[in-house]
């Protein structure tokens, strides 16, 4: 040490001061080096604490992470979203897009002529279909020639395990309206266009009416009016398993103006009271049946009035009770003897208790009473076609 080499003195020959001074310097050094200064130091502690703890701290973020908004692709229920000409896609869920496939032969008849009122009168097409997935267009004002770019319909059909669905879709700028009825005519389509009382997911849902073999109306990219409802066949056409798909076509060869089919601007006045049924494009007339259908069932079931209730519905009517697979009844015979079975004393003491205004109205595209642990499904001229209870209801 330098202190060593300046004294040039043996370490006995200090006096004693000097000693102890000495010894106070070498323990100051000596402490001073069991501490370092050095902040970048890390000691053992300290790696097995950065160790521990490296995967649960939250970091900073050096960004903002709020996902930039987008436009979403599914349409906002509105009461007046829907128009006369929609856009001229038939799906809202994807991108504007045309016919694009190529269809076998179709085969045309018809048992009555067109005459000057009709371009076709309950004409009978019929087209074979690829038993699992399969696309079919209609040119309805011309059948001749169903071309992607001229056809206003397209029914389409998909097979999977929970079994095949059929769908219908306006296409090319026509517009459609399922009436969930039969025998429907030239006046009671029109009273449903133009599209003033229109919520665009039942817009949507109006597709899935095709396996009930009712009416839908079309209009026209040529602005007609056309009448359609498929027959669904239950045999395969051919070795393959292929499908025959029958579709009855009543054509108007009226042109029905622009005018007509626009939506008129609402005329002053009071604001239309909104009801179960709001968004359904429903007549007065169709709100009216629907109601009187459903206080007649409630009060069939309060009064125990069996016969009434099984005049009531549409057969073959089918019910299901919790997870059991659907029971169809063919007949008022067979429903009367159901009925116990269906009615239990909590499902009669829930319909009792039920009213119009609390418990009826509109889904997706059907009718329906609801109460706790069962539901009522009635088409749109109160025909009661399908119940559903919980088990322990």
């Amino acid at each position: 040490m330098r202190w060593e080499l300046e004294s040039k003195k043996p370490y006995m020959q200090m006096k004693p001061v000097s000693f102890v001074l000495l010894l106070i310097i070498l323990g100051l050094i000596i402490t001073s080096c069991g501490k370092p200064e050095n902040k970048n130091v890390i000691t053992s502690a300290t790696l097995r604490y950065e160790l521990t703890h490296a995967f649960t701290r939250t970091p900073t973020p050096s960004y903002s992470r709020t996902p930039t908004p987008s436009v979403s692709k599914t349409p906002k229920p509105t009461q007046k979203l829907i128009t006369a000409n929609p856009t001229a896609t038939y799906d809202f869920y994807r991108k504007q897009e045309t016919l694009a496939y190529t269809q076998g032969p179709i085969l045309i008849s018809t048992d009555k002529a067109p005459g000057n009122e009709y371009l076709y009168k309950f004409a009978t097409v019929a087209f074979t279909t690829p038993w699992r997935d399969g696309q079919n267009s209609l040119n309805l004002d011309n059948l001749l020639d169903n071309g992607p770019a001229n056809s206003d319909i397209e029914i389409s059909h998909s097979t999977g395990s929970a079994g095949i669905f059929y769908n219908l879709y306006a296409v090319n700028n026509s517009t459609y309206y399922f009436s969930d009825q039969h025998g429907m005519t030239y006046d009671s389509c029109l009273t449903h266009y133009p599209f003033t009382n229109m919520d665009s997911m039942y817009y949507i849902f109006q597709s899935d009416g095709v396996p009930t073999g009712r009416d839908y109306c079309v209009i026209t990219n040529e602005n007609r009016l056309s009448i359609v409802r498929v027959i669904l066949s239950n045999e395969p056409s051919d070795a393959n398993g292929n499908d025959t798909i029958y579709v009855i076509v009543t054509t108007f060869a009226h042109i029905i103006p622009d005018e007509f089919l626009r939506e008129k601007t609402p005329t002053p006045g009071p604001t239309p009271t909104p009801n179960n049924y709001t968004g359904y494009n429903l007549t007065d007339s169709d709100i009216k049946r629907l109601d009187r259908s459903g206080q007649s069932f409630f009060d069939a079931v309060k009064a125990d009035d069996r016969k009434a209730v099984a005049k009531m519905l549409e057969y073959p009517f089918t019910y299901s009770i919790g997870t059991q697979n659907s029971v169809q009844v063919e007949n008022e015979e067979e429903f009367l003897s159901a009925y116990s079975l269906i009615f239990t004393p909590g499902f009669v003491k829930e319909l009792s208790q039920a009213t119009l205004a609390h418990n009826m109205g509109g889904n997706l595209r059907t009718f329906v009473i609801w109460v706790e642990g069962a539901q009522v499904f009635f088409h749109k001229d109160g025909t009661i076609y399908q119940i559903y209870r919980d088990e322990d209801l």
